[in-house]
């Protein structure tokens, strides 16, 4: 559609969740032959330009700092974001 040509924030936004459900099939790959290391990276990654889509932050910008402050003003539950913010530690 035209909107997805000229709207960046709109595309990004549509694009997220197909692009997810990739990361996430290349992360079962990964552990099912036994690549732990790669597949938690796979996910770390996968997360990362998930949230840096849905809230149009350039991957340099996904920070769990910026990231909190969005889940937080979309009313997101403590606990989901307290899971969130274990993966960016670990």
């Amino acid at each position: 559609s035209a909107r997805v040509r000229t709207d960046s924030v709109y595309a990004r936004r549509l694009l997220a969740p197909k692009q997810a459900r990739q990361g996430l099939a290349q992360a079962q790959k990964l552990i099912a032959g036994g690549k732990r290391e790669a597949f938690y990276d796979t996910v770390f990654k996968t997360i990362q330009q998930y949230l840096g889509n849905k809230f149009h932050l350039s991957s340099g910008a996904v920070t769990f700092e910026e990231v909190r402050e969005q889940l937080k003003a979309g009313g997101l539950e403590q606990t989901i974001i307290d899971d969130i913010e274990l993966t960016y530690e670990e």
